[in-house]
């Protein structure tokens, strides 16, 4: 499986995704517990386009590796990609059960209910995001875009606070850049964009 993996990370970083796409599958054949092993085929046939057969990859993930907290995480980021938000926060809870302190979990589920409108509750995940963990730093910029239509005072707080630890990013500046041209409103738009995830070593 291992070996698999590197060859289809190095024929996906060539951008011969139809040759990853089958090292990954022959990966999968041989050692079908291996998280990466779907997760990158997962993000090899969105890059081909075939967002259905990807999420059945990572759907066949959970199946094949039920008590691992990484196969669900996996998933729920995948289905949430592709605008499946209920379906992710399935996955999310199931996670949720195996580890309720989990940061990944935490910052999917937060990010997931914020595209579902759901600030609060989202805002009461993103909270528990440590701030030890990787993380903590996109937990906080959706954490900041949350407050930024309730409680922009927080916002601002939260923004100096991720300067000071990171220096100024270019996320922070379009989060202020959005401060200063909306008032304070009832819901959230959450900027996010659809990013395939990078390929798992």
């Amino acid at each position: 499986g291992k070996v698999q993996n590197n060859l289809g990370n190095s024929y996906f970083e060539a951008g011969q995704y139809g040759q990853a796409e089958l090292e990954y599958r022959r990966g999968i054949a041989i050692d079908p517990q291996n998280v990466s092993l779907y997760s990158n085929l997962g993000v090899t046939l969105e890059k081909l386009g075939e967002d259905d057969k990807a999420l059945a990859a990572y759907a066949l993930l959970v199946v094949n590796n039920p008590e691992s907290i990484w196969a669900y995480v996996e998933a729920g980021r995948a289905y949430s990609r592709h605008g499946q938000h209920k379906r992710a926060l399935r996955f999310y809870a199931d996670a949720l059960h195996r580890d309720a302190n989990f940061p990944e979990t935490l910052l999917g589920l937060g990010e997931t209910l914020l595209l579902l409108g759901d600030v609060q509750q989202a805002i009461a995940f993103l909270e528990r995001v440590p701030a030890a963990s990787a993380e903590h730093f996109p937990a906080q910029l959706l954490l900041s875009q949350a407050y930024l239509v309730s409680d922009q005072r927080r916002t601002s707080k939260i923004l100096d606070r991720l300067d000071r630890q990171f220096g100024p990013t270019k996320e922070t500046e379009q989060i202020r850049a959005r401060m200063a041209q909306q008032p304070e409103a009832d819901g959230a738009e959450v900027s996010r964009e659809r990013v395939s995830p990078p390929i798992q070593r």
